[in-house]
Parts: C-alpha cells; structure tokens; sequence
C-alpha cells in the first residue's frame, strides 16, 4: 500500500516536471521567435528595403529627434560614388521610424546601406493632432544627399576646423566611461571631428587621434555625435578631444 501511493506520488511529480518543461520551452520558441521576427524586421528596415513601386507626388514628412552619424564608406568614396537616396517609411506606434522602400539610391548600395542605416530605431517627432488609429497607414517620403565633394572638404586638415573651446553649444554631453575599460584600466586620449549641419547637429564624426582602445573611442564617438550647437547658414566641423583618465 505504501509502495502504491509513493508510486502515485511519483506519476503525479513526473507529470508535474513534464508539464512545466513543456511550459519552459513554449516559452522559450515564443521569446526566440519573437527575437528572430524583430532581428529580421531590422535587417530588412536598415539595409535590404524593396524599391518603392511608386512614388508620391505630393510625400510628407515629419522632423525627426536627432539621428545618429553615419560614415561615408571608404569604397565608395575611392570611387566618388555619391548621389541621392529617396526613401518612404511609415510612423510605428511609438513614434519609431519604420523604413518601408527606396525610391531612389545613389547607385552604391555600400552608399545607400550608411545612409539608411541611421534611420534604424530613429523617432519621429509628430505634430500635436497625430493619431496613430487615424494615421498609421501614412506613407512618408524624404530624401538626403549624399555629397563627395562635402566629404572630400570634410576630411581635409585646415582652417575649417572650429575649436570646441571657442563654441557655446547648447548641448554637450561628457563621454561616458566604459565599464569594461575600467575593470581593465585603460586610458587615454580621443581627438574626433565633427560635420555639423547648419541646423547645429551633427552629420557625421571622424576619429583623428585614437586612444588606442575600440571602447573608447566608441564612447568618444557617440557624446561628440549628439554634439548641438546654434544653427547657421553654414556647416562647419569642430574638434573635440576626450581623455580619459583614471583616479
């Protein structure tokens, strides 16, 4: 008898034990699949969007919340690719910009994927009446340029480099440490270039002098890129340096 009800007792647990792994693995397939399904959609928003079967002949467009640099990509500036990209997209309900196809590119796609690749997770700022029930099948369309003559003077070393320290910007973040540079206690200095637009914000950052470790000069990279300063009609590039020092 008591051999019977610890047997029991084991079919029920073995049942239990079965039952929540089953559980765990749904689970499981459902956040991968989920993860995958969001990998993929980046994939495709970023750099492997369809060309647009038609354009707009009226398009609208929003401003969007500062975007983040792009690099013009060395294969194509050897060739002196440049050109335009046209592009739609459509507002997610959260505001996230969602790249939906390219009307026209520059004929590089190396060229096209660094210009569209800012727009990954960017964010739309939308007027005060917007409704997302009302508005979310809006078709957007905006262009950008993208010019080699403005990267050929970018990266030329002379008088057009404005110091940071004779600026009054409006918004200057300090680079962040990495915590990982700090477990390994590394240093030094970062001097990087910055295109700005004449709206203030910066178009693209240029690395001049390298500390010597990826981390930070990706730290350096990212507060220059979210550099602002007052609009003018003229785009200008200032130098930053960034040391980074342990106490």
């Amino acid at each position: 008898m008591g051999d019977g009800n610890l047997h029991g007792r084991k079919g029920k647990s073995m049942t239990n034990i079965n039952t929540n792994l089953v559980i765990v693995i749904r689970t499981l397939l459902v956040s991968l699949t989920s993860t995958l399904l969001i990998l993929s959609e980046c994939f495709a928003a970023n750099i492997n969007i369809p060309i647009c079967s038609e354009t707009i002949s009226k398009p609208r467009s929003v401003a969007f919340e500062p975007l983040r640099p792009w690099t013009y990509p060395e294969i194509a500036f050897e060739k002196g690719q440049e050109g335009n990209v046209v592009y739609q997209f459509t507002i997610d309900v959260d505001a996230t910009v969602v790249l939906k196809c390219m009307v026209v590119g520059t004929g590089s796609s190396d060229l096209d994927d660094a210009i569209l690749s800012r727009y990954g997770g960017a964010k739309a700022i939308l007027p005060r009446d917007y409704s997302f029930e009302r508005d979310k099948d809006i078709v957007y369309q905006d262009a950008i340029v993208a010019s080699y003559k403005r990267e050929y003077r970018s990266r030329q070393v002379g008088n057009d480099i404005k110091s940071y320290d004779k600026m009054k910007p409006l918004f200057a973040p300090d680079p962040v440490y990495p915590g990982e540079s700090l477990n390994k206690r590394e240093e030094g200095t970062v001097e990087v270039i910055g295109q700005m637009n004449i709206s203030g914000r910066v178009e693209s950052v240029q690395i001049t002098r390298s500390s010597g470790y990826p981390l930070l000069d990706g730290s350096a990279m990212a507060a220059m890129s979210f550099l602002q300063i007052p609009a003018s009609n003229t785009s200008l590039r200032i130098k930053r340096v960034f040391t980074f020092k342990l106490r």
